[in-house]
């Protein structure tokens, strides 16, 4: 594989590497090897290509390559490249990301472009903050006095490595960093459906500033004792895991799509008290019925919700009693305890629903249920948590 000069890839080497990527914004590296690589070779038309439509992009993204078997050894020893051709992007020098999307010509302009635009939306109002917040899913926000600080640089590196699967926002604004009491620092926050006296509304970051420490913090913090399992975010739940579909909606009210969720965070938090290594989530029956269909099951509304289980093996193991408080704790128990039979995946031709008995619609439940969200609870408390 050779990569000349005159072309749009710029081709380095471990004595310009650092220095190089220094004097860009972005570049997408191609670490690969010139020695019995086919796949190298393969790629090399196209990134040639997609180098050629990205460095006249605004923002510009520079696209580099360099030689892991012959000038680069040093500089892949350092980033432990082993296989090949590794994409990576840089940001002003420093690894901001691995590069995880196509690889052809066309499919590879589309998906940087997608990821260099801006991965935080700067918010410029409270009213716009408040905008942000009014969705079903988590928000994270920041709060910074100052755009040109290293804070704020690291914050963007750190959003950088989680956009795909949450929504960031951030605020330079001296009304809301005034409204809301932050500075230089930033906040998970949980969407009001999700709000509960069992939990905090908003957690902030206390911690160091370094992209990879505020990535994982994130990951350990924000799903609560019942996450959202959404679309985006799937991959961050980790087993042993019990999923609860039933229909939430954008355009449902706070209480019908906190009604199920209030029962599981009951459950869930009997089994956090005791330090019971399990996650609890709930999921969108609309949005995971290829999940539900593997086992020949389907959510309807209205309905009980339906609840599959995953051990740390990824067996799964649906519930057949029909939903209630007591039956998820037993099947909880059970599923830790290994008393479960896996269940197969059925014939798909002929889908049916789980037993159940006919609901009172949701809207029409008591407001003075123990486990429903506390009228008290406002966006203005909130509860700081370290590492």
């Amino acid at each position: 594989m050779s990569l000349s000069d005159g072309r749009s890839v710029l081709l380095l080497s471990d004595e310009n590497f650092e220095s190089s990527l220094a004097n860009h914004e972005l570049v997408l590296v191609n670490f690969f090897s010139s020695h019995q690589c086919p796949d190298c070779e393969t790629l090399e038309n196209d990134f040639e290509q997609s180098a050629a439509v990205l460095k006249i992009y605004d923002p510009p993204v520079l696209l580099a390559a360099i030689d892991c078997g012959e000038d680069g050894l040093l500089t892949c020893t350092k980033h432990q490249i082993s296989t090949f051709p590794k994409l990576q992007v840089f940001k002003r020098g420093t690894k901001a990301f691995d590069y995880e999307g196509p690889l052809d010509a066309d499919g590879m302009t589309k998906h940087v472009k997608s990821r260099v635009t801006p991965l935080s939306k700067e918010l410029e109002s409270v009213e716009e903050v408040e905008q942000f917040l009014d969705h079903l899913e988590y928000s994270i926000i920041g709060f910074f006095e100052k755009k040109d600080s290293v804070i704020f640089e690291r914050y963007e590196m750190f959003a950088s490595t989680l956009s795909t699967y949450y929504r960031f926002g951030h605020t330079f604004s001296e009304e809301v960093l005034e409204h809301y009491s932050y500075k230089n620092t930033f906040l998970i926050f949980r969407p009001t459906w999700m709000h509960s006296k069992l939990e905090p509304e908003r957690i902030e970051y206390i911690g160091k500033y370094i992209p990879h420490v505020m990535r994982d913090w994130v990951k350990n913090n924000i799903q609560g004792l019942v996450g959202y399992r959404a679309l985006s975010n799937a991959v961050h739940f980790r087993t042993p895991l019990i999923v609860t579909y039933y229909r939430i909606d954008a355009n449902m009210n706070t209480k019908q799509n906190s009604y199920w969720r209030n029962r599981v965070l009951k459950v869930a938090d009997k089994f956090a008290k005791s330090r019971s290594n399990v996650s609890f989530a709930v999921s969108n029956s609309a949005d995971f019925a290829h999940e539900l269909r593997e086992f020949g099951l389907t959510v309807s509304t209205p309905e009980k919700p339906v609840v599959i289980g995953r051990d740390l093996y990824n067996h799964s193991f649906v519930m057949t009693e029909e939903f209630s408080v007591d039956q998820l704790e037993k099947f909880a128990l059970e599923l830790l305890s290994e008393k479960l039979k896996p269940t197969l995946a059925v014939d798909n031709t002929e889908e049916q629903d789980l037993p159940r008995q006919p609901q009172q619609p949701v809207e029409q439940q008591s407001d003075s249920r123990p486990d429903s969200p506390s009228s008290h609870d406002t966006l203005d408390s909130h509860t700081k948590t370290e590492l």
